[in-house]
């Protein structure tokens, strides 16, 4: 069996989410620190604590995300943003459940799974309430799925294009029922413009070719096998 995590990681509301393998929603929460426990060690290492334990409630072949960098941060933050995203990396590849079979992690750019899900890269959830509820109205009308916080709409959004992704890499009549909108949004705009691939290019693009293209743009970074593999050396 094959769960999908999404991980949208923030240092005051980190959303999360496991989807099953027919990209139905298995858990979904929220991590809220407390302003007590300020913007250090002791925020990070309960945000650690708290995804560990979300993650530990799966089995199987795992595939794990979260949201690539915002490079728009200023000042403290991006340092602050650093140290979380790394902490989350290292622990994923770390924690290992025993009873993951594999487990591969991945890093997404906050347009691409807005892209897949919303087909529209530049979607923002701004910073009022009425701004907020607007970008969720917009996530259910597109996905279908209902959320009351857009830390765990987006941790869902991740999740879902990383399960697009490794489908399209096993079922090819999964690629086959791709729209051209979603098919273009698993290819980066670097590599599109660069590749001049089009959607109407990437519409007649044969399964094993889409693939090969995809598999140049997923940056993993790292693949554990938790369980050994045939006889050892």
């Amino acid at each position: 069996m094959t769960f999908y995590i999404g991980i949208d990681q923030s240092l005051t509301g980190t959303g999360m989410c496991i989807l099953n393998e027919d990209g139905s929603i298995r858990d979904a929460a929220l991590i809220k620190p407390k302003k007590a426990l300020g913007l250090g060690i002791r925020r990070l290492a309960y945000i650690i604590s708290s995804i560990i334990d979300f993650t530990s409630r799966v089995d199987g072949r795992i595939l794990s995300t979260r949201e690539e960098y915002s490079f728009s941060s200023k000042g403290r933050a991006v340092f602050n943003l650093g140290e979380l995203g790394g902490c989350i990396d290292l622990t994923l590849y770390n924690h290992n459940n025993a009873q993951w079979d594999s487990h591969a992690h991945f890093r997404l750019p906050a347009s691409t799974h807005k892209m897949f899900c919303l087909q529209n890269g530049s979607a923002s959830k701004g910073k009022t309430k009425k701004d907020k509820l607007a970008y969720l109205e917009e996530i259910a009308k597109k996905t279908g799925e209902h959320f009351g916080d857009d830390n765990i709409a987006d941790s869902f959004m991740l999740a879902s294009t990383l399960r697009a992704f490794d489908r399209c890499l096993l079922d090819e009549t999964f690629f086959n029922g791709l729209c051209p909108t979603k098919r273009t949004a698993l290819v980066p705009p670097k590599t599109r413009k660069a590749m001049k691939v089009t959607p109407s290019k990437l519409l007649k693009m044969q399964h094993a070719s889409f693939c090969e293209l995809m598999e140049q743009c997923f940056e993993e970074t790292y693949m554990v096998f938790s369980k050994p593999e045939g006889n050892p050396e």
